[in-house]
C-alpha cells in the first residue's frame, strides 16, 4: 500500500509526468540512513522505469561508484568547501557538544551550530553555476527532497520544479505544522518533551510552552538561514523556503501507529515506515551463519548505534564494554573504526558493518540495543525483538519513549547510567516472559 499511494501522488497528482520520468532525489546527505532509506525508493522508481539522479557533495562520491548504486542511478557531484577531513572533523565537534549530555540549553546552542553548518552546505550546491546549468540542462520532471534541512526545497524552486517530502525520521510535531498538518499540543507531545499523548493539566501547559518554543526555534533558526541565501545567489525571491514546505505535492512520514501515538495526518502524509523492510528478509553470508551457529548458543546481543554516529566517547565505550563482559549472552557489536575500544572480552565481538535485519531474524537473537533510530525500531518490531534503547538526540528520545510503552523494552541515558543499571535493565528485559 506505502507503494501504491507514493506513486499515486507522484504521478497522478503530477499529471504532465511522462511513462519514463526524470527525478532528481536530494538527500540531506550522501551519508547513513537518510541516504540509504531515499535510495529504497530511487530503487522502486528505477525499477519502474523512470531515471534517478541523486544530489551529493564530493564527501560521499563514494556513493556514484558504489556497485549497488553506479548503474542504477545517475549523480551531480558538487564540491564541498571544507573538503572530506574538514568535514568529518566538524562533525566530530558536532557529536561531542550534542552528546555531551549537557542541559538542554547546550543542546539548542549545538542545534543552532548545526543548522548554520546545514546552511553553509546549501550554499555550496546554490553557488555552483556550473552545477546549477547541469541540473537544468537535465530537464527533471520532478523532485524528492529530505526535508531535515530545507536546502532540497530551495533547489527544486530554483529549478522551477514540483516535489516532494521525504523525511525518514520519525514525525516531529513542530516540523509538521510546517506542512499544514496539525498538531495540537493538548495531546500531540512536542519534540523532545518526553510526554505521551496522555498528559496532565500541567503536563500538557509544559507541552504548550515546549510547542512554541521548538515551533519558534525552527522558524527563526532553521529557515532564516537558508532564506539569506535567495537574495545573495538571486535564487527566487518571491517565495520564502517555510512556505515552501507546505507548497510540495505530498510528504512520506516515517510514522505508522504500532508505533506512534494517535494524530491526525492531512491527506497527502503518507506514512512510509518500514521501507527498510520492503524487500523481506535479509539473507546472510555463509560466513555470518557460521558465525551463529558458533557463537550463538548461549543467545545474541545485538549492539548498533546507527549509521550517522561514528565516534563513541571513550568514557562511554569503557561503561559499555564493563557491562557486556557481565552477560551470560554473545553480544555482537558494530563499531566504527575511529572508535578505540580496549580489552573486550571473550563475549564481546566487535564488527565496522553488521548484517542487522539477519543477525535480528536469528532466534538466538535476545535483545537488540540500539539508538532509537526510527529504522531500528521498525526493524526490531518486524522481528519481534525486545529492545534496549540509548536514544542519542534528534527524534530519538521520543522514539525511545513510545518504544517503552508499547512494551518493546526500557530506555536509559547513555551518559548518566551506571554500569550495573546497564546489565540489570539486560537481564530483565531478556529474561520478562512477555
Amino acid at each position: 500500500m506505502i507503494w501504491i499511494a507514493f506513486f499515486f501522488f507522484v504521478f497522478v497528482s503530477c499529471s504532465h509526468l511522462s511513462d519514463s520520468s526524470k527525478i532528481l532525489m536530494i538527500p540531506y546527505s550522501g551519508e547513513g540512513s537518510h541516504y540509504l532509506s531515499m535510495a529504497l525508493v530511487g530503487e522502486s522508481l528505477v525499477s519502474n522505469g523512470h531515471n534517478v539522479t541523486f544530489l551529493v557533495s564530493d564527501i560521499f562520491d563514494l556513493r556514484a561508484s558504489h556497485p549497488h548504486y553506479y548503474n542504477m542511478f545517475t549523480f551531480q557531484v558538487f564540491p564541498h568547501h571544507l573538503g572530506r577531513d574538514g568535514f568529518f572533523e566538524r562533525k566530530k565537534s558536532q557529536d561531542d557538544r550534542l552528546l555531551s549530555g549537557d542541559a538542554v540549553y547546550h543542546a539548542i546552542v549545538a542545534f543552532e551550530d548545526i543548522i548554520k553548518n546545514f546552511s553553509m552546505d546549501c550554499e555550496d550546491s546554490i553557488r555552483d553555476v556550473a552545477l546549477r546549468d547541469r541540473l537544468v540542462d537535465a530537464e527533471f520532471d520532478f523532485a524528492v527532497v529530505d526535508p531535515t534541512t530545507p536546502c532540497g526545497v530551495i533547489i527544486a524552486q530554483m529549478l522551477y520544479l514540483p516535489y516532494g517530502l521525504f523525511l525518514p525520521i520519525a514525525a516531529v510535531p513542530n516540523l509538521s505544522r510546517f506542512l499544514s498538518v496539525p498538531a495540537t499540543p493538548s495531546y500531540v507531545s512536542s519534540w523532545q518533551s518526553g510526554y505521551s499523548d496522555r498528559m496532565s493539566l500541567p503536563e500538557r501547559a509544559v507541552n504548550a510552552l515546549m510547542d512554541i518554543s521548538w515551533t519558534f526555534f525552527f522558524n527563526v533558526a532553521l529557515f532564516s538561514y537558508h532564506d539569506a541565501l535567495r537574495p545573495k545567489y538571486d535564487v527566487r525571491n518571491d517565495v520564502n523556503t517555510r512556505l515552501g514546505m507546505a507548497d510540495s505535492y505530498f510528504s512520506l512520514s516515517f510514522a505508522d501507529l504500532t508505533l506512534e501515538y494517535p494524530k491526525p495526518f492531512t491527506p497527502n502524509v503518507i506514512g512510509s515506515a518500514g521501507l527498510n523492510l520492503a524487500k523481506g528478509k535479509e539473507t546472510m553470508s555463509q560466513e555470518w551463519n557460521i558465525f551463529v551457529d558458533t557463537h550463538g548458543q548461549r543467545g545474541m546481543v545485538i549492539v548498533s548505534f546507527g549509521t550517522l554516529l561514528h565516534n563513541i566517547p571513550e568514557h562511554v565505550t569503557i561503561k559499555l564494554v564493563d557491562a557486556f563482559s557481565q552477560l551470560p549472552y554473545t553480544v555482537v557489536w558494530q563499531l566504527s573504526r575511529e572508535t578505540h575500544v580496549a580489552n573486550l572480552s571473550c563475549n564481546i565481538h566487535r564488527f565496522e558493518w553488521l548484517p542487522l535485519a539477519g543477525l535480528l531474524a536469528q532466534e538466538k537473537t535476545v535483545l537488540f540495543i540500539s539508538h532509537a533510530g526510527i529504522n531500528s525500531m521498525y526493524e526490531a518490531i518486524y522481528y519481534s525483538k525486545p529492545v534496549l534503547t540509548f536514544p542519542l538526540f534528534g527524534d530519538q528520545p521520543d522514539t525511545a519513549r513510545r518504544a517503552a510503552d508499547r512494551h518493546m523494552g526500557e530506555h536509559l541515558h547513555l551518559y548518566r547510567v551506571k554500569t550495573h543499571e546497564i546489565v540489570d535493565a539486560i537481564i530483565q528485559i531478556t529474561t520478562d516472559s512477555r
